[in-house]
């Protein structure tokens, strides 16, 4: 199960903004009230395993589902 950004999320990780849209993948509810702790996944051949990772908390109101 995944949700998708309703906002575009700038990185901590690089010079780069996730669209709307991307896919958020929940790792476990926040210790904050309607929050989630997700983990968004960039495709990028240029990485061995074709990808990175960013972890962020996000609202719920943030999220679709």
């Amino acid at each position: 199960m995944f949700f998708k950004t309703k906002k575009e999320i700038k990185s901590k990780q690089h010079d780069y903004t996730h669209p709307i849209g991307s896919q958020a993948f929940p790792v476990e509810p926040s210790k904050t009230k309607n929050m989630w702790i997700i983990e968004i996944k960039v495709p990028d051949v240029t990485l061995e395993g074709g990808a990175w990772y960013e972890i962020f908390e996000l609202p719920l109101t943030d999220l679709d589902s």
